[in-house]
Parts: C-alpha cells; sequence; structure tokens
C-alpha cells in the first residue's frame, strides 16, 4: 500500500508521521485526541514538563485501549461472530497502531528532551 506523511501537532510541536495513504484524517484525529489529552493534564497538574506529561498521556491512552480490548473480548464472547466484530477488532487495530505511532514519537521526544 502507498504511503503518506501527515504533520500534525502534539503540545505545540509539529510532527511528521507516516501513514498508509488514505489514512491521514485517522492519523490527525488521533494526534488531536492525545494532544486533548495532554493539554487537560496541563491544566490539572500544572507544569510537569514534557516528558511526565507525555509518560502521563501514554499511560491515559494505554489504560483506554486496555479497556476497549476488555470490553471487545466480553462481548466477544457473548455475541456469535459477526460482521460487526469483525469491523471493530479491525478498528482497534488500526487504533493499536496509532497509539503505537503515538508512543513511537512520545519515547523520541522523551529521549530528545533527555539529552537536552
Amino acid at each position: 500500500m502507498t504511503q503518506s506523511v501527515v504533520t500534525v501537532r502534539i503540545n505545540d510541536q509539529p510532527y511528521q508521521m507516516g501513514c498508509d495513504a488514505g489514512a491521514e484524517n485517522h492519523v490527525k484525529t488521533m494526534a488531536e485526541e492525545v494532544n486533548t489529552i495532554l493539554q487537560e493534564l496541563k491544566q490539572a497538574v500544572g507544569a510537569v514538563g514534557d516528558t511526565r506529561l507525555l509518560a502521563m498521556t501514554s499511560i491515559i491512552l494505554a489504560d483506554r485501549a486496555f479497556q476497549a480490548e476488555q470490553a471487545a473480548g466480553g462481548a466477544t464472547a457473548m455475541a456469535s461472530a459477526s460482521a460487526d466484530t469483525v469491523r471493530q477488532k479491525d478498528e482497534q487495530a488500526r487504533v493499536a497502531q496509532a497509539i503505537s505511532a503515538a508512543a513511537e514519537e512520545i519515547n523520541h521526544l522523551a529521549s530528545r528532551l533527555a539529552k537536552a
């Protein structure tokens, strides 16, 4: 599949992210969600440093992914395999991929900040 690059802003910093062609809006939406969480944390806890904010954001996103996985597992056990279940798993895989990409970028930023 063709690759594309999209620029997103997280904590007022631009980041170029690679993604499959056609997934640009999805990546932007995921970055907006990350930024929303980060900004809410900044308001709640104040100036604790970018690395800590990104770590806290990552934990929140990991928790959401875990909860979604748990909910999907319970729903799958109760329902027979259907097209809806397949679509949900595909969406979860896409969300997990976006979270993984965001985590990689967060780790990269944390490394850069640690060196600064």
